[in-house]
């Protein structure tokens, strides 16, 4: 029965965002390495995501980490029983865009289909506002773009992470307090890349 009822609910979060593309959108940034990139469709976050323990157990906090469009963070919302969804994104136009489509999901769509924790999201650097996603379960880092010197910025904050946080990124890390759990090949607006799934340390 869940399943049927997140099929719904994924059917209607990507008839929310047909003919939209976070890749176009951010294209012309001042800084070349935030160009977005995104899943093909909400059900590879989904699919994605079930991977998760921490997500499957309830009411916990998911974060991602420049957002864009909001994907992640709607899919998260929507199918999984989490207390909150927070969206960090450097990019105006891809927060506006998300701020503008989390509001039509609440008001037409969630308002009709069982609609999980609360949905933030915010304008800013990543490293600027750690205090309002340090405190997360689950973290989705889409960051193949992202230049080293901006990677080593964000892994050395994944220190004050909670022993057992999840991080899912498509960049491959390496520091003591990361534990690689799995690997897995998802399908992406330009390639199929892979996506690791570290474990935070005690």
């Amino acid at each position: 029965m869940e399943t049927n009822i997140n099929a719904v609910k994924i059917a209607a979060l990507n008839l929310l965002y047909k003919g939209i593309s976070g890749a176009q959108l951010s294209v012309g940034f001042k800084a070349p390495q935030y160009v977005y990139g995104e899943l093909l469709s909400m059900y590879d976050y989904y699919e994605l995501f079930s991977n998760s323990k921490n997500l499957n157990k309830g009411n916990t906090v998911f974060c991602d980490l420049g957002s864009g469009l909001g994907k992640a963070n709607l899919a998260v919302s929507a199918c999984f029983n989490v207390s909150e969804s927070i969206g960090i994104e450097a990019i105006p136009l891809l927060y506006r865009v998300s701020q503008e489509h989390l509001k039509i999901y609440e008001e037409v769509i969630g308002s009709r289909i069982q609609y999980h924790g609360k949905t933030r999201f915010f304008l800013a650097k990543v490293e600027e506002i750690q205090e309002n996603w340090i405190h997360a379960d689950t973290i989705f880092l889409n960051s193949l773009t992202w230049t080293k010197k901006s990677i080593r910025k964000i892994v050395s904050l994944f220190k004050r992470l909670k022993t057992f946080t999840e991080i899912f990124t498509s960049t491959e890390l390496s520091c003591t307090y990361l534990r690689l759990s799995k690997v897995f090949n998802v399908k992406m607006n330009f390639s199929t890349v892979k996506v690791y799934l570290y474990i935070k340390l005690g």
